[in-house]
């Protein structure tokens, strides 16, 4: 299947705590959400691969600012966007086994500065890392009686990202990281 998609959304606004120096309230936040892609199934629904194209337009964008009180609380900064890509696929050979990975690539950044929080265009939004990537496999077997069980692990990559907007002078950026995960499980 092949697919557009053009979305929109908003999220409403509402008070901050009260402080001195501090915007009694925020202003809502909308985006429009821009999609193509193709989702498809293969080999007999054993096989399937999704791949998708985004861009999201963000108007009066909501951040959380702390101040030098450490009070924190919520502005509107302006614009940004985020675009990118990301795959997904999964595969079934035998009954019971199941390979997935997963990858993406997104670049979510400030298309206007914030001079009131000295933050410029062109900066990584907050939490947002470029590449984020997956690989896993679960197997599901029967044992004796009703009894069943699955067994997996999985590899995951989330990379650097920034703790604020990129240029604010407190932003920390956060190394990438890999995680290994095991399960085992029974019914």
């Amino acid at each position: 299947m092949l697919y557009a998609r053009l979305a929109t959304g908003y999220r409403p606004g509402g008070p901050n705590a009260v402080f001195a120096d501090v915007p009694p309230q925020v202003g809502s936040d909308s985006i429009v959400n821009y999609e193509a892609g193709i989702k498809s199934q293969f080999l007999g629904r054993r096989g399937l691969f999704n791949l998708s194209i985004f861009r999201i337009d963000w108007k009066d964008i909501k951040l959380n600012v702390v101040d030098a009180r450490n009070n924190g609380y919520n502005i509107n900064g302006g614009t940004a966007r985020s675009q990118g890509v990301e795959v997904t696929t999964n595969y079934s050979p035998l009954r019971g086994q199941r390979f997935s990975g997963n990858a993406a690539y997104t670049d979510a950044y400030l298309t206007e500065a914030v001079p009131s929080q000295k933050w410029t265009s062109g900066s990584a939004l907050p939490s947002a890392p470029r590449w984020t990537a997956s690989l896993a496999v679960q197997y599901e077997f029967a044992l004796p009686g009703s009894w069943r069980a699955t067994a997996g692990g999985g590899y995951r990559y989330v990379g650097k990202r920034f703790t604020t907007v990129e240029s604010d002078p407190d932003a920390v950026q956060l190394p990438a990281y890999d995680v290994v995960d095991l399960n085992l499980g029974f019914s």
